[in-house]
């Protein structure tokens, strides 16, 4: 039951957005209002899916893509030999059980679970001080505000009762993070989970979901394996790295002309992964990087990375990696003197980056 309840919800509800039929005469409706619900779409649906038995397949439309994640064609690999087959174009439907599974008796409240880097940590195993609280307390503060918004709806309208937020810190430890699914789940009695924003984290997490068989909506993490996995109750919001780094390509290369692009990345699993297809796709147009320089997370000089850059003559400077990071490097690159147009990941664009980066701010691309 809860599985069929989310995924309905996590399809037409998670934009946030009212649905507006072109030709009704009425402007366009702001993000902040919701799919109303008697809206013929959202009543269809319904209906298909509560059709027939509970073991039956809704007959619902699959999803086709042509090319995986939007590719240009340019770029994609192979030299545009088709492959014998390619994989993750069609929508993944799941069909085995669990629609028939009764909810419980008693219910006060539906639990929804949280998981993120919210508090501060150190360890050895994650190479010192954790880093990415920046990005989990917003998280988590959207989390809530969305929780409050819909119980001022009337929460889960079947019973009359309202959601509920159960909180877990996201620590940085593989392990730790597999516990924590497993605790919302079996003690908490969770019906879905939102988080997290680590890649090897969230990896961990929904391997624990899967055999939990408990929905997991992420909100965060970037990594372009995550959806790779085939997890039928397993579902992203945003848009992946992949994606971000097809559209820096096109505005670099395409449209401002750029021939030599150089990358500054973090060393760590989201700068390694988050520049694999920049790299590729500069490859791919005759165009390839030059100098690809990897810094520790929480470093604060840049001279020896930014001198490298500046040696091999790029035209511009690609960087991938945290908001205070990427502050710093571009301060530190104006103050050498380099004024190279400066590119970054989804991360920069925060306020910690404008906080540091001051007037040095204006003009970058994130």
């Amino acid at each position: 039951m809860r599985l069929r309840m989310f995924l309905a919800v996590a399809l037409l509800l998670g934009a946030g957005c009212a649905v507006v039929e072109p030709g009704e005469g009425a402007a366009e409706a702001p993000c902040n209002e919701w799919i109303p619900f008697d809206h013929p779409k959202l009543v269809e649906l319904l209906r298909l899916i509560d059709v027939g038995d509970h073991f039956e397949t809704p007959p619902l439309e699959i999803r086709k893509d042509d090319n995986y994640a939007g590719t240009p064609a340019d770029v994609e690999p192979f030299s545009g030999t088709r492959p014998f087959n390619e994989f993750f174009l069609k929508q993944m439907e799941y069909t085995g059980p669990g629609r028939a599974e009764p909810e419980p008796e008693s219910l006060e409240s539906v639990k929804i679970g949280f998981i993120g880097p919210i508090m501060s940590t150190v360890s050895v195993a994650t190479g010192g001080k954790s880093h990415e609280e920046a990005l989990g307390i917003p998280m988590l503060q959207g989390a809530r505000l969305a929780l409050e918004q819909w119980n001022e709806r009337g929460g889960y309208l079947k019973r009359k009762i309202p959601f509920e937020l159960v909180v877990s810190n996201d620590n940085g430890l593989w392990g730790a993070s597999g516990n924590e699914i497993i605790k919302q789940n079996y003690r908490d009695k969770v019906w879905a989970i939102l988080g997290t924003i680590d890649g090897a984290n969230s990896h961990i997490a929904i391997r624990v979901a899967l055999k939990c068989e408990v929905v997991m909506m992420n909100t965060g993490d970037t990594d372009p394996t995550f959806i790779e996995t085939n997890i039928p109750w397993v579902m992203r919001n945003i848009g992946d790295d992949r994606q971000q780094s097809y559209l820096l390509i096109d505005y670099a290369y395409r449209k401002l002309g750029y021939e030599k692009i150089g990358i500054i990345r973090a060393s760590n699993r989201y700068g390694r992964f988050g520049v694999r297809e920049i790299r590729d796709s500069a490859r791919r147009l005759q165009k390839p990087v030059p100098v690809e320089m990897a810094y520790m997370v929480g470093q604060e000089d840049f001279e020896l990375e930014l001198s490298r850059l500046r040696d091999a003559g790029v035209d511009a400077i690609v960087h991938w990696g945290n908001a205070v990071e990427g502050a710093l490097i571009l301060n530190q690159m104006r103050a050498m003197g380099m004024r190279q147009p400066y590119l970054a990941c989804d991360r920069c664009a925060h306020p910690d980056f404008v906080a540091i980066a001051g007037a040095n701010a204006e003009g970058h691309s994130a």
